[in-house]
């Protein structure tokens, strides 16, 4: 079976032809570049920004510049903490869900594993063992959507 992601089809092709100089070359290179290429944006937005600083010092006075920039940046730090926290939130919820999936599939499996040595030996077990699961499974059905959740952990981070 042939890699889907073109990049991998060309690292495989490379390290099979015995290409693994010129490829390290290219990516030490590529690293270079675009080092260069951050360092020289970083440089071009820092200078920006002291540009509109000495701007807005010139118009409003040095101070009021300064507390007016400090504000913006709180503002910016505190709206990107927040939606850091709302992303924590979000993934904290989807682990919750695929851990729920998991102790689900677990149990059908552990049922599923076991069910036959329950059900060789007494006709009655035969009939009775299931009959419990529904019952238990009922039982389980109404407790949780009466309190929400059987099983309350509570995972503060």
């Amino acid at each position: 079976m042939l890699p889907r992601s073109p990049i991998l089809a060309t690292l495989l092709t490379t390290v099979l032809a015995g290409e693994t100089g010129a490829l390290t070359r290219r990516a030490k290179a590529t690293v270079l570049f675009f080092a260069a290429i951050g360092l020289l944006v970083a440089m071009g937005l820092f200078f920006a920004l002291v540009a509109g600083f000495i701007a807005t010092a010139s118009r409003f006075g040095s101070v009021e510049a300064a507390i007016g920039f400090s504000l913006g940046f709180l503002v910016v730090a505190l709206i990107l903490y927040i939606a850091y926290r709302l992303y924590l939130a979000n993934e904290k919820k989807k682990a919750k869900a695929r851990r729920a999936a998991d102790y689900s599939t677990v149990g059908i499996a552990t049922a599923l594993a076991v069910a036959p040595a329950l059900l060789k030996g007494n006709p009655l077990m035969k009939i009775g063992i299931p009959a419990a699961a529904v019952i238990a499974y009922l039982i389980f059905k109404e407790n949780t959507r009466r309190s929400g959740a059987v099983f309350r952990n509570d995972d503060r981070d």
